[in-house]
């Protein structure tokens, strides 16, 4: 029941910030279909595969914030070509 009137004041609250329903709408739809699957996936992946996978995602999705850091001295070419 807190779940429920937290998540109908969440997207009640997201109304009037200007944010499209259809957006909102569409990543719920998402999640719907994508948490079954990840419990499935937990259940049956061993944990280092599991672990690696994850810590490949994360390193795909923020590639670009990675090479234009400090951290890295990456050419401008190399960073435009990812």
């Amino acid at each position: 029941m807190v779940a429920v009137a937290a998540s109908l004041g969440f997207l009640f609250s997201l109304g009037s910030q200007g944010v499209d329903p259809v957006r909102v709408a569409a990543f719920l739809a998402g999640g719907l279909v994508a948490a079954p699957v990840a419990a499935w996936l937990v259940r049956v992946l061993p944990r280092r595969v599991l672990g690696s996978a994850v810590v490949g995602v994360i390193l795909v999705t923020n590639v670009r914030t990675l090479l234009n850091s400090d951290w890295l001295a990456v050419s401008g070419v190399t960073a435009v070509a990812v």
